[in-house]
């Protein structure tokens, strides 16, 4: 490929004045649109030059097809494509010239930013993946350079239309890997097909990156980068404060299980809030023509209703973690990479400390010591969610249940849980949960969530209390304790903890069981100040929950 130079003309019209920088995909340029007489930012979409003829084609033709779709959206925190053009052999994108630091360069200048900030940039940067989903655009190479930060306090995300190459099957099976590998999804490393969830995945490292001062994944290489992304845990993040949970709910390896892009905006914009400080109530003097003038006094802020404990965003997912690695292994086979030198570099690194481990359930048949559930932490600034059901579920009356109960069943996450009088149950989709939630102050929540397989009990409780007492606000243990018995079961785990969210104190009894063949996370949720009171409703909570296993799917709906 011929480099372009300063005064080259591209397709008769672009007249390139000075070179910007270098992308993952080619150099950036200034240059002038003589037609319409305006600043343009023109980029050469650079290809392997070893990169076989057909699948060049291929690529080039992915190109304008991805430059069209990203032409078609108007949203003001998109970097706008205005253009794709040919000439002498090479494939030109021309956008709109935003003259703004990168995310990336702020963060070398500044060092890591303040959490506040971050969630500021996140929350637009969400809502420009949001417009962009709904136009059917995934971007699939979001990181710190392709977000630009003007002085405004706007930000643009750019190179749609670009990276539209990723995950395409014809490319990826020739070994062509597009992107930054500490920014890529887990499905994305590892060759699976990959849609908005990776952008999400990609949004969470680059908030990381900001808050932290580096991203999530990176060892310095390729292939220790891409096996760590496929198989590990993020690196403990130590300044990301109130986004520490947020971010932990991006990285979810498994993509169903990570926030969509309207939640995952107003999670931030609620954090946003918050970090803002309230107006004083006092009105200022105004200067009239005999002296001062006091304005009439403001009206009086609005009482807020303290805010109910509510389910928090759950820690990343552990998978099988050999699936998604052979999916990664035939990606770098096939790119001509040496199996042992994967296999070493998937070998380093193993230990040190883990961010938000998930607990799981064990498969049928195991002993009673391995069990279930995905945890998911406490935190003081996820705002409260009014998801509607997402899984089949049924109410009826249960003959066994306290006067004024009534039971829920949540077939998708095999369990049946009763609900008392002033509570509502509802479900979501993530991890089949449960969430029976008291309909005033204080604001009781009983949770379950059920998972199929899982990680072993008692070993993955450990890791959560070890999680918790690291990352959780306020955190304080109140008891600890194994090989337990809750509803019948023998094996559970018991932790109680005292921690802060949505700036109430909060007491959580976090209960670890197994079923028949799933595995569950029982919580039940309470301010500090009643949870004394509260002990006979956690006692007939806990009788009437009900693991079904696979019993549910004999049962008529």
């Amino acid at each position: 490929m011929a480099a372009l130079s300063v005064n080259h003309v591209v397709a008769d019209r672009y007249l390139v004045q000075a070179r910007l920088g270098q992308g993952g995909m080619g150099v950036v340029w200034h240059a002038h649109d003589t037609v319409l007489g305006r600043s343009v930012a023109i980029k050469e979409v650079a290809l392997p030059p070893t990169l076989p003829e057909a699948e060049r084609r291929v690529a080039e033709a992915r190109v304008m097809r991805g430059a069209r779709a990203a032409a078609r959206l108007n949203h003001p925190g998109a970097v706008t494509v205005y253009d794709v053009v040919h000439d002498q052999g090479h494939t030109f994108v021309v956008m709109e010239l935003v003259q703004a630091p990168t995310l990336a360069g702020l963060v070398q200048a500044e060092g890591p930013l303040p959490p506040g900030r971050v969630a500021e940039i996140g929350a637009r940067l969400a809502g420009v993946l949001e417009a962009a989903h709904r136009a059917g655009i995934v971007h699939r190479d979001v990181k710190p350079s392709n977000v630009m930060v003007p002085e405004d306090g706007g930000v643009k995300l750019a190179d749609f239309g670009i990276a539209s190459l990723q995950g395409d099957p014809q490319l990826t099976a020739t070994g062509l890997v597009i992107g930054s590998p500490a920014y890529m999804a887990p499905e994305q490393a590892s060759g699976q097909p990959s849609g908005p969830p990776a952008d999400l995945w990609a949004l969470g490292a680059t908030l990381f990156y900001a808050v932290e001062g580096g991203p999530p994944f990176d060892k310095g290489a390729l292939v220790p980068t891409l096996a760590a992304v496929v198989n590990e845990d993020p690196r403990p993040m130590r300044r990301a404060g109130q986004l520490a949970p947020v971010i932990g709910a991006l990285l979810a390896k498994d993509p169903v299980a990570r926030p969509s892009a309207p939640k995952l905006r107003d999670w931030l914009a609620a954090l946003v809030d918050r970090a803002r400080p309230i107006p004083s109530p006092e009105a200022p003097a105004a200067q009239g023509p005999g002296g001062t003038v006091p304005l009439p006094p403001a009206a009086p802020a609005p009482t807020r209703r303290p805010s109910r404990p509510v389910l928090p965003p759950a820690p990343p997912v552990h998978r099988r973690r050999w699936r998604p690695l052979l999916g990664l292994l035939g990606l770098l086979l096939v790119g001509g990479l040496s199996l042992a030198w994967l296999a070493n570099s998937i070998g380093a690194d193993q230990g040190g400390d883990q961010a938000a481990p998930a607990t799981t359930q064990a498969r049928a048949g195991t002993a009673g010591t391995t069990a279930a559930t995905r945890p998911a932490p406490s935190t003081s600034q996820q705002p409260a969610t009014t998801q509607a059901p997402t899984t089949a579920t049924t109410a009826a009356p249960h003959g066994g249940l306290p006067a004024g109960w009534r039971a829920f069943t949540n077939r998708a996450g095999s369990n049946r849980v009763g609900v008392p009088p002033g509570f509502q149950a509802r479900t979501r989709q993530r991890y089949h949960a449960t969430v029976v939630e008291e309909q005033r102050d204080p604001g009781r929540v009983f949770t379950v969530r059920s998972t199929n397989p899982a990680n072993p009990l008692p070993q993955a409780s450990r890791d959560y209390r070890a999680w918790a007492r690291r990352n959780l606000p306020g955190f304080r243990e109140i008891r600890y304790a194994e090989q337990q018995t809750y509803a019948g079961r023998d094996g559970a785990v018991v932790f109680e903890y005292q921690a802060v969210r949505e700036g109430r104190r909060v007491h959580v009894s976090h209960i670890n069981l197994t079923g028949r063949t799933w595995g569950y996370n029982v919580e039940f949720i309470t301010p500090v100040d009643q949870w004394a009171r509260s002990q006979p409703l956690a006692h007939r909570f806990e009788q009437a929950f009900q693991p079904l296993g696979w019993l549910i799917a004999l049962e008529p709906p």
